[in-house]
């Protein structure tokens, strides 16, 4: 009984999955217009801003805040964050109607739980980093791992906690355990990267505020 359960939680999850697949590629034309409109009407205001920021890298750029993978990034992100909330009220289902195999087993229990919030976390963690991304000097392969390493991350360590453990019997867990150090690595490189690509912006603006004070005088 319980391992059917199981089934069919993961049965759920693989067709959100493929649903939310679809959904982003029959809409995907309608997505890159919008996405356009949005990309001219940042750039028109960034055009008739006046730079008085020497900091601020969104209008010396033109007025492009973000650039179009980090918006298809973040509007995917987006659509996939209610299938946590999905997960959250399985559990709590689980929970509350005391299904065998979750509450009685204290290592399910506990890995089950943690990936949901890590998922939750990370998610969030990725929307955040994506509006900082465009900003950062960084080369191509960097900003790449810069902008997805955190989704990334989303995936691998909720899914190390939740496959290692999928039997209802499960007593610890199996290799499977091994992607949270996989996804944990893409995370650490994603921060940092970004956060280095930061301080260079920050130093490369610096930089020009005071070649352009010095041209001025």
């Amino acid at each position: 009984m319980a391992g059917r359960q199981v089934e069919n939680l993961l049965t759920r999850k693989l067709l959100q999955v493929v649903f939310l697949a679809a959904t982003v590629t029959v809409f995907r034309q309608d997505i890159d217009k919008l996405l356009a409109r949005a990309g001219n009407h940042h750039q028109r205001l960034g055009t008739e801003a006046k730079r008085s920021d020497f900091g601020s890298r969104s209008q010396t750029c033109g007025g492009k805040i973000m650039s179009r993978e980090s918006r298809m990034l973040a509007g995917i992100l987006l659509v996939v964050l209610p299938t946590v909330m999905f997960g959250g009220l399985s559990l709590l289902s689980f929970l509350t109607r005391n299904v065998p195999g979750y509450g009685d087993n204290p290592l399910r229990h506990d890995l089950w739980r943690a990936g949901h919030a890590h998922a939750g976390v990370y998610l969030v963690l990725s929307l955040v980093l994506l509006r900082y991304v465009d900003d950062a000097v960084l080369s191509p392969f960097w900003k790449w791992l810069a902008r997805t390493g955190a989704p990334i991350a989303a995936i691998l360590i909720p899914a190390a906690f939740f496959l290692s453990v999928a039997a209802p019997t499960a007593k610890q867990p199996n290799a499977l355990i091994n992607l949270a150090y996989v996804g944990a690595v893409f995370l650490a490189a994603a921060v940092i990267s970004l956060g280095v690509g930061l301080i260079r912006a920050g130093q490369t603006d610096r930089e020009r505020h005071e070649s352009s004070t010095v041209t001025a005088e």
